[in-house]
């Protein structure tokens, strides 16, 4: 009877043994399983945490190079603006310039047909007091 007793109580030890192990292997992965889980809340958390600092840093990305094209169309504005304001000083310094040649030309046209009309009165006045003095030299000489 000790012998069966031995037996049996060998039996029990090796089942403990068997359901201790397992247990302990259902507990080592139940652990397992839970750092896991953790571990992918952590690496899903992290991920979006980048994914949302790449969206940010894109879309500032996006807001800089909006700004810059921006500041582009401003400075396209502002040069072309220049530029036509320069060509219509530079067209009304030509034009006033042209004004300033016609209306010298003008005043210079003006004053040779002055002197030409001063000297067409002249010859007129010196034939018409040519005609008098011969009249009155001819009156003179027959009378």
């Amino acid at each position: 009877c000790r012998k069966e007793l031995r037996r049996v109580a060998a039996a029990v030890v090796d089942m403990q043994r068997l359901v201790r192990g397992h247990l302990g292997r259902m507990y080592a992965r139940a652990v397992r399983e839970q750092k896991t889980a953790v571990c992918s809340v952590v690496q899903k958390t992290w991920r979006a945490h980048l994914a949302r600092k790449e969206w940010r840093q894109q879309e500032r990305e996006k807001e800089l190079q909006l700004m810059r094209i921006k500041c582009a169309i401003n400075c396209q504005r502002f040069y072309r603006g220049w530029v036509g304001r320069e060509r219509f000083r530079a067209f009304k310094r030509v034009r006033d310039g042209q004004l300033y040649k016609v209306h010298a030309a003008l005043c210079i046209q003006k004053w040779i047909r002055m002197q030409q009309g001063k000297a067409t009165v002249q010859r007129l006045r010196c034939e018409r007091f040519a005609m008098v003095h011969a009249a009155a030299t001819y009156v003179r000489k027959n009378f």
